[in-house]
């Protein structure tokens, strides 16, 4: 953990504008593919309406692999969102490209036209015990964080670890899954019945209501990045 104090320290958020050159391109999908498995998620700095979301396989060296969409898939008006994929269980790297919020600190409409957040998480074969509902990728600024601390490892090894690193410096559990699959969503009406999850839910929604002030009104991971260079210089 000594590699994270400093972090710590200044919020431990350094994002930057991400290149998804090296990603694989598009392969076309074969009329045989049939839907096998989905997953379901939220881009949250606050709700991101707009944003395309991708989903790659992962190799089993950490590198990024084959997309995975069926067709292209955007976020609706509360961030969630689904996307359909052929059978496929292991590793993912998630991406949301573009979109936009309401910053509630402002109410001003924030504009995330290229920028891209990253969530690197497993899911699940769909069983009878598993179900597809049960796969689910959170998109964050703390995911975004996580995936680039991993440094282009994003094996299953270093993903947790990472994952982990970052949960227990802000929620104080080394839980991986409280960043890639805990919702930051406070719904009025339906709330997580479980305390722990309700806690996990509250407090995601205040770290992120704090990365928001710190943007002051403009997009977080451009406010992020000066602060980062002018800390850095």
């Amino acid at each position: 953990m000594n590699r994270f104090s400093n972090m710590l320290v200044t919020i431990v958020l350094v994002l930057v504008a991400c290149d998804s050159s090296n990603l694989a391109t598009v392969d076309d999908k074969s009329p045989d593919l049939m839907v096998k498995n989905t997953i379901n998620g939220v881009v949250v700095a606050n709700k991101v309406s707009g944003s395309q979301v991708e989903v790659y396989a992962v190799e089993d060296n950490g590198d990024v692999g084959q997309l995975l969409n069926f067709s292209e898939v955007f976020t609706n008006g509360d961030g969630s969102y689904t996307i359909e994929i052929p059978e496929y269980s292991g590793q993912v790297l998630v991406i949301s490209k573009g979109g936009s919020y309401k910053d509630e600190a402002t109410g001003l409409a924030i504009d995330l036209t290229d920028t891209e957040l990253r969530a690197v998480t497993e899911i699940a074969e769909v069983t009878e015990d598993s179900p597809a509902e049960k796969n689910i990728a959170v998109i964050t600024p703390l995911t975004e964080l996580s995936t680039q601390l991993m440094d282009g490892d994003l094996s299953s090894s270093n993903a947790k670890k990472v994952n982990t690193e970052i949960a227990q410096i802000f929620f104080g559990t080394a839980d991986p899954d409280l960043i890639t699959k805990t919702s930051p969503i406070v719904e009025q009406d339906d709330t997580p019945a479980d305390k722990q999850a309700k806690n996990a839910t509250l407090n995601y929604n205040l770290i992120l209501s704090g990365l928001s002030s710190l943007a002051k009104g403009g997009n977080p991971v451009e406010a992020l990045d000066r602060k980062s260079t002018r800390l850095n210089s």
